[in-house]
């Protein structure tokens, strides 16, 4: 079950939270206490408690609520508490302060854009409340092409990609560690893509499954 875009505007943070646990969005009690702890009006000054996607600059969107709560549903139970994740097309910022939630103080969240700007813009959200994550090294900013990954701190414990890419990225794939997982939305350009599910077997063996239709800006190449 998904929201629908455009209808559902609240007052706070902690209201808009709990009505996705209302709809039946999320239910892990570990993804919603990570989304409670990061207001979202730091990373969206523009309608932050509007389930709708916003833009935040380079032709760049946060998602809507709902598809971050979905997202990170997914991948909670696939997190650790002193595990290492990847966030790929970590534009506001949001999405990897999430993560560095769940991993706490002994993991580490490798963010990744491509525009210079945005990751500046990343690192401002970021500071704005949650300083330590970026001064301790929890969350590592990097300016990179996100269809490579980073490899040199692979494995990783669980990849969110929040762009989409035209076909499944191999070295992502490659750079999950066996019982891992990975959603990202795959599909065409600027149109409707799936959200898939990405698991890695403790034999290494992949699979993949479709979650839902979504629509998310292109997973761009270094030109």
């Amino acid at each position: 079950k998904i929201m629908s875009y455009w209808v559902s505007q609240y007052k706070s943070n902690s209201e808009l939270i709990d009505s996705l646990e209302r709809e039946g969005i999320v239910h892990d009690k570990r993804a919603i206490e990570a989304m409670k702890k990061v207001d979202r009006a730091d990373f969206c000054p523009k309608r932050p408690y509007k389930d709708c996607p916003e833009e935040i600059g380079e032709g760049q969107t946060i998602s809507a609520p709902h598809m971050h709560a979905h997202c990170l549903e997914l991948l909670s139970k696939h997190v650790p508490e002193g595990g290492k994740v990847l966030d790929v097309g970590c534009g506001s910022g949001i999405f990897s302060v999430y993560l560095a939630m769940l991993v706490g103080e002994k993991g580490k969240v490798v963010s990744l854009d491509i525009y210079p700007e945005l990751l500046e813009k990343t690192r401002h959200n970021i500071m704005k409340n949650h300083a330590d994550l970026l001064n301790s090294g929890i969350i590592e900013t990097r300016n990179a092409d996100g269809w490579f990954g980073a490899s040199d701190e692979a494995p990783f414990d669980a990849i969110h990609v929040g762009a989409g890419a035209e076909n499944m990225p191999r070295a992502l794939v490659e750079q999950l560690k066996p019982g891992a997982r990975m959603v990202i939305p795959v599909g065409p350009e600027y149109l409707y893509q799936n959200l898939k599910c990405v698991d890695k077997d403790e034999e290494n063996k992949v699979s993949i499954r479709n979650i839902t239709e979504c629509r998310f800006v292109p997973l761009q190449h270094v030109s």
